[in-house]
């Protein structure tokens, strides 16, 4: 009997061995991981998690690779330059189909919905129309209607913040817990306007246990038993959101989306299903993002009075005698204008914890670059983390956080010129860079600021867990989803956040002035105006 099952474990092997050679076309990129065929990279999946794909550029040193599993092929890209070729293939490397897909992994989308999806995709692949993407999401370019959405965001914001002064007890807890509460009622009232769902603590909660179960969602709906609860109960209340009318007094992204997915035959509850796995956009990147860099000012010191300075710099104080009749007014476009180091220090967060991977969906048979076969019906991977860790692309310090990275000074706008800059993928890139990367950086910046020039923030006696200890620890990413594209942390900081002793009896004046330019935050930004850029949802933020 042994002999009979090493003889048919053996027949398999061989039979899968053949079936990899005679499959694999001698001008696709080189098969890796094919010491057990189809199921290797399955281990390595398992072992390695997020960091698999770090581990195969490190040892095959490859431009591009293919990961070959049962039933599908892998493209693994590690070169910038052809990441930089598979952006310029809109159509034959196609997003929409990938983003198509995803949302019906966890949105659970009728037939109905699903064949307008494909219609829409096919109507945009076959003519000169923008794609599906580029029309919902124009609202968040820069312009008048990115300015609306800053404004409200920002008056919520600032209440929320002000909330710490107004108890006069600041806010002692988990750090992360804190930004995801007040992140998420901020920027959902830009969004979604007055009848903004999100101000109720219900309906946060299930949008968090639904986001926390999107990876079960992707692979197998029975193992989400509550993020399915949670997408049911949010569907039905964005189902009433609709029904009453209450998008038309939200943003315009809002208004638009939702009567470009009418004019396309969507039924309203897929509209309202839609509008549930949307929150991964808005909120799930954003909160992480804050928090790293929250981390990171307020942990170094020499980070902290950088940021500091800078901001500090464009606060303009009224002379008065009175110290109760002070106004302070820091106009919020300097934060995006002119910190090089507050911006360094983010980009610097997003390089360093985004761990995110673009995709493509091979449409026909293609030569990318003229060299590398591309079969129809593969993916493409394209990493972030692979770039983004590269010291060749880097340099030898491209393990350690230098908030100075990303400035403009002498000598690292000369290290800047020699960095591709397809290297720095936390957007995305090319006609899919995330266009909520203006809206959700704004947030971002001026929660940032609002804590440097109002509040002390200190880790609180249990910032270690199980330690009394009151240094701040060292927190990590291990344990990240492989659906994260910016991971949280491991374990939550508790932090003592209280109003400085010099802002008493300050009034703050936040001023935002309108402009077509956003901030330069990839490639794609550049130094020129942005408005009429198309855009995608790929990215962090």
């Amino acid at each position: 009997m042994l002999a009979t099952v090493v003889a048919v474990l053996a027949a398999i092997y061989f039979g899968l061995r053949q079936l990899l050679w005679a499959t694999q076309d001698a001008r696709e990129p080189p098969a890796i991981e094919t010491a057990l065929p189809f199921i290797s990279p399955i281990l390595g999946v398992l072992r390695w998690g997020k960091d698999y794909t770090v581990q195969l550029r490190d040892r095959t040193r490859a431009p591009i690779t293919t990961l070959r599993l049962p039933g599908f092929r892998l493209y693994l890209i590690n070169s910038p330059q052809l990441v930089a070729a598979v952006q310029r293939q809109t159509k034959l490397l196609t997003f929409q189909a990938m983003q198509d897909s995803f949302a019906r992994l966890i949105c659970e989308l009728s037939p109905t919905a699903i064949a307008a999806q494909d219609r829409t995709t096919t109507t945009w692949m076959n003519g000169t129309t923008q794609s599906p993407s580029h029309i919902i999401y124009k609202a968040l370019l820069p312009g008048k209607h990115l300015d609306d959405m800053n404004r409200v965001m920002v008056e919520m914001l600032l209440q929320r913040v002000d909330s710490l002064v107004g108890s006069g007890e600041g806010y002692t807890g988990g750090l992360f817990e804190w930004l995801k509460r007040e992140i998420t009622v901020a920027t959902t009232e830009g969004i979604y306007g007055p009848g903004n769902p999100y101000r109720d603590a219900k309906v946060r909660d299930a949008y968090w246990t639904y986001d926390s179960g999107v990876q079960f969602l992707c692979l197998s709906p029975q193992l989400a038993v509550a993020a399915q609860t949670a997408r049911r109960f949010l569907a039905a209340t964005w189902c009433t959101y609709y029904s009453t009318s209450q998008h038309l007094r939200g943003s315009a992204l809002i208004q638009q989306r939702h009567a470009w997915l009418t004019s396309e035959g969507f039924p309203a509850a897929d509209i309202a299903a839609l509008e549930v796995g949307n929150g991964i956009a808005i909120l799930s990147n954003t909160v992480p993002t804050a928090f790293w860099l929250v981390y990171h000012i307020f942990s170094n010191p020499a980070i902290y009075a950088a940021c500091h300075a800078e901001v500090a710099a464009h606060v303009v104080t009224s002379p008065s005698s009175d110290p109760s009749a002070r106004t302070r007014t820091l106009d919020i476009s300097a934060l995006k204008s002119a910190c090089p180091l507050l911006l360094s220090t983010l980009k610097e967060v997003l390089r360093t914890y985004a761990v995110g991977v673009g995709l493509r969906y091979v449409s026909t048979d293609h030569l990318l670059g003229g060299i590398h076969l591309l079969k129809q019906g593969a993916t493409v991977v394209m990493p972030t983390a692979v770039q983004h860790s590269d010291p060749s692309l880097w340099g030898a310090d491209v393990a350690a956080f230098d908030y100075t990275r990303f400035a403009p000074d002498a000598e690292t706008q000369k290290q800047r010129a020699r960095i591709n800059p397809m290297a720095f993928r936390a957007f995305g890139g090319g006609s899919t860079a995330c266009p909520g990367r203006h809206f959700a950086t704004t947030e971002v910046l001026v929660l940032v600021a609002v804590l440097l020039m109002r509040f002390e923030v200190r880790p609180a006696a249990g910032a270690h867990k199980g330690s009394q200890s009151t240094a701040w620890p060292v927190a990590t990413i291990k344990k990240a989803r492989m659906t994260s594209v910016m991971p949280g942390p491991d374990a939550d900081v508790r932090v003592a956040i209280a109003q400085k002793a010099e802002d008493r009896g300050v009034k703050w004046v936040w001023e935002l002035s309108a402009g077509a330019k956003g901030v330069v935050l990839a490639a794609e930004d550049g130094d020129v105006e942005i408005e009429g850029r198309e855009g995608g949802r790929e990215g962090v933020i």
